[in-house]
């Protein structure tokens, strides 16, 4: 089985050719595929997707340069997502040092945020840190998460070899 972990299919350009989308991706031999929110929409939209399609799974959550966007609505509307079949983990979350569209203090607090409400409801994170790699060690040893898993999208292999 190949699962994809990490796709963004609600995105709008696919959205003329959605279905021929998925047909690829089907006889491409992946037969699963994690569809991942970067703010609210696109987190409902992807609990839609899960919901809709049996080989789709949902992932919610606030990305970092949607930090600014987020506030207690967003927590409590995401944690409404996660009561839906399918919601499999808390993400796309972190930091974002390189374009830097949201404050970094904000994007920290956010990060921590996300960290705390997957706890909250059980789910793992899935992270991304873009030049931003101490921080993101930094956080996720001052604020662990409850489960053992991490879903983490390494560029420099060297930097994160200490987490282990």
């Amino acid at each position: 089985m190949i699962w994809d972990t990490h796709a963004h299919l609600d995105d709008l350009v696919y959205k003329e050719d959605f279905l021929e989308v998925v047909e690829r991706m089907k006889s491409s031999g992946i037969s699963r595929m994690t569809n991942v929110g970067y703010d609210l929409p696109s987190s409902e939209r992807s609990v839609k997707l899960a919901q809709d399609y049996d080989f789709i799974y949902a992932a919610i959550g606030v990305h970092p340069h949607n930090a600014e966007e987020a506030n207690d609505d967003t927590w409590e509307r995401l944690l409404e997502l996660v009561k839906k079949s399918k919601v499999l983990a808390w993400g796309e979350i972190g930091l974002d040092y390189y374009r830097d569209l949201s404050p970094r203090l904000i994007q920290k607090e956010v990060f921590i945020q996300q960290i705390k409400l997957a706890n909250e409801v059980g789910l793992p994170i899935v992270i991304h840190n873009r030049d931003a790699h101490q921080d993101v060690l930094e956080i996720i040893k001052t604020t662990p998460l409850n489960t053992a898993e991490y879903f983490i999208a390494i560029r420099d292999l060297g930097k994160w070899q200490r987490f282990s």
